[in-house]
């Protein structure tokens, strides 16, 4: 599993039990057809909507970590947060939903660092028969990698002597 998508998967499951989303399920994004027709009960989908780097430096490189040397980069991320509810919640159940997002990911202590929210407008899903909403999470993260003396086996030595090269 990639960092990027534990990130996702961490939030499926922070959101998961966060007051406010009682009765809600949450999950990462789904294809158009796999969401439930007719919709029961409010669904949260977690997906990408952006990812950026920020350069820090001149290089990646971060220093060493018990004998291993870590690179890393801080990444904006930008998580979509698909909403819909029953058509009988009409599109006050959206915003419902999207009030107790920001109370879970703004306020409420958390290790994410969401820093901004926003949300679209709500719209009707005919196909699922119910009201939908996306929104949006703005955060960083640093995603890192460390490799060890193990991971590199080969070695290219190139010496220069009186302007000619030999390897």
């Amino acid at each position: 599993m990639t960092q990027l998508t534990q990130i996702k998967e961490d939030m499926v499951r922070y959101l998961s039990g966060c007051s406010g989303l009682e009765g809600t399920s949450v999950t990462s994004e789904y294809k158009a057809r796999y969401k439930p027709v007719p919709l029961t009960r409010p669904l949260v989908a977690v997906g990408f909507e952006s990812l950026s780097v920020e350069r820090g430096g001149f290089s990646d490189y971060m220093g060493t970590v018990e004998g291993d040397s870590v690179s890393g980069r801080q990444v904006a991320i930008t998580l979509r947060l698909d909403i819909a509810v029953p058509k009988n919640q009409g599109g006050s159940g959206c915003h419902a939903v999207f009030e107790s997002l920001c109370q879970g990911l703004l306020v409420t202590p958390n290790s994410f660092g969401v820093t901004g929210m926003r949300c679209r407008e709500v719209t009707y899903d005919k196909e699922a028969g119910g009201f939908v909403l996306t929104a949006t999470a703005s955060m960083t993260a640093l995603l890192t990698t460390r490799y060890s003396e193990e991971n590199f086996t080969d070695f290219v030595i190139t010496v220069k002597e009186k302007g000619a090269t030999v390897s």
